[in-house]
Parts: C-alpha cells; structure tokens; sequence
C-alpha cells in the first residue's frame, strides 16, 4: 500500500513540475509575433522567387517588403490568447479571427495550413504593388500574362 501511495505522490510531484515549467516558460505575446513574422517573412520571399523576382529588385523599387508593411501587418492583426499553461496565436483578418500557431514552453508553432492563406494574401498584396508601379513608357499591364496578373 505504502509503494503505491509513494509512486502516486511522485506523479503528482511530476506533473505539477510540468504544470509549474508550462506557466514560467509560457510565449509572451511578443514571442507569437516574432513567430508569425517570421512565417510572413519567409513567405513573401517564397512568393518573391516564386515570380522570379529578387528581393533586392524589389527593395530598388522602393518596396520593402520584410520591414514596414510586415510590422504594421503583425501589430494590427496578430494577437496571443493566454491560457496560462498555453497560448496561441490568432490572427484577425477581413472580420474573422484565426488561431494560427499555439506556444509552450518558450516556443511558437505557427500551422503549416496558414501558409496557403499567407501565399494568397501576398501575393494580392505584390500583384497591387507591381500594378501601381509607374514607369515612363512601359505599361506593366502589358506584362499581365507573364506575371500573371
């Protein structure tokens, strides 16, 4: 009876030093952002060389793509709920929010399945930027097909 109380207690011990590390080691909301931008950053450069376009190219056109417009991106519709053991990210966008990634233990996981709202996202985003761009005698509409525009 005693060896079996003693292996209960243990487990209790054992779980509540799990519980104790989950809440010291909990991701602020900081973390989730940095997390998320990250992901958005890696994502815009995929979409980049996706069209065959350099991010220097891009940053010659006065578009930065991975400064500016993703930190104002990332304060405005990225938040972190906290459950104290845990927390997650959500991402409030066009009315709705999204949990996109979950925190624990000093870590962020932003879900793979984000990537493909995050492509089309960006890329309606690029396609807006390219199309505003004014170059003397050059209409980059005529280029729609072979930027797909």
């Amino acid at each position: 009876m005693a060896k079996g109380r003693r292996k209960g207690c243990l487990f209790l011990v054992i779980l509540a030093g799990i519980f104790v590390g989950a809440y010291l080691t909990n991701p602020t909301e900081d973390m989730h952002r940095e997390a998320a931008k990250e992901k958005l950053n890696k994502m815009a450069l995929n979409l980049l060389s996706k069209y065959g376009i350099e991010e220097s190219f891009v940053a010659g056109l006065g578009i930065d793509l991975s400064g500016k417009y993703v930190d104002e991106f990332i304060q405005n519709h990225v938040s972190a709920d906290n459950y104290y053991l845990f927390s997650t990210t959500r991402v409030h966008w066009s009315g709705e929010s999204r949990i996109i990634g979950v925190g624990a233990f000093g870590r962020v996981y932003i879900s793979g399945k984000v990537d493909e709202i995050l492509e089309r996202e960006l890329e309606n985003f690029v396609k807006e930027k390219i199309e505003g761009i004014k170059i003397p005698g050059f209409d980059l509409k005529d280029f729609k097909l072979e930027l797909d525009l």
